[in-house]
């Protein structure tokens, strides 16, 4: 079931609460280039106030950390190259990651996310095995999932957790696969 969310949508109940990566990076980190003004706005918002006035348990796991990680990384480098008016030809990922200042800015940008994450929501280490990754490959061509996003809707169907906050509209794309689960989002291409 989809659920629509919007600025003033502060009376949805819900106890236990999973994360998707793309509400994290809106959340809490300020340099994306990839956001559009709802984004940025709504999910925040609904984020805290879902802590904060219904007591809800958040939850999230650590691949979505790693994703977020590399999603922020990426970023920073697509900034730098147009900041300092390169291209992506000219200059790679590596040669990015090799600049010590760049490097020392973004693990105090991911020290800071981390603790500001794991302060509001539980990061749980959740294994991905070999038969998640089975079962990831048998059903690929049923959704649009990316590993990252089966992992999640996995350790919510494992962990009872029947809420997941998104804005990807891939998690929409297999309906049997979440039937059991709400998706709250303010996409209204998911709705």
């Amino acid at each position: 079931m989809i659920i629509p969310i919007n600025n003033n949508s502060t009376k949805i109940n819900i106890k236990k609460l999973a994360v998707d990566t793309n509400i994290l990076l809106w959340t809490f980190y300020e340099n994306t280039t990839y956001v559009q003004s709802y984004q940025k706005n709504i999910y925040p918002t609904f984020l805290s106030n879902i802590i904060e006035k219904n007591k809800c348990k958040v939850y999230t796991t650590v691949y979505n950390i790693c994703e977020l990680f590399n999603v922020i990384e990426k970023n920073e480098y697509e900034l730098y190259i147009r900041n300092n008016c390169l291209t992506l030809e000219s200059f790679n990922k590596k040669q990015y990651r090799a600049i010590k200042e760049e490097r020392d800015r973004l693990q105090r940008t991911f020290d800071l996310l981390y603790n500001q994450i794991s302060n509001c929501m539980e990061i749980i280490e959740f294994q991905i095995n070999q038969s998640i990754i089975e079962e990831y490959i048998q059903t690929y061509k049923e959704h649009r999932y990316d590993i990252f996003d089966f992992v999640l809707l996995k350790f919510c169907k494992e962990c009872n957790i029947k809420n997941i906050l998104t804005d990807d509209v891939d998690f929409g794309s297999y309906q049997e696969y979440i039937k059991d689960l709400k998706i709250i989002t303010a996409n209204r291409n998911l709705v």
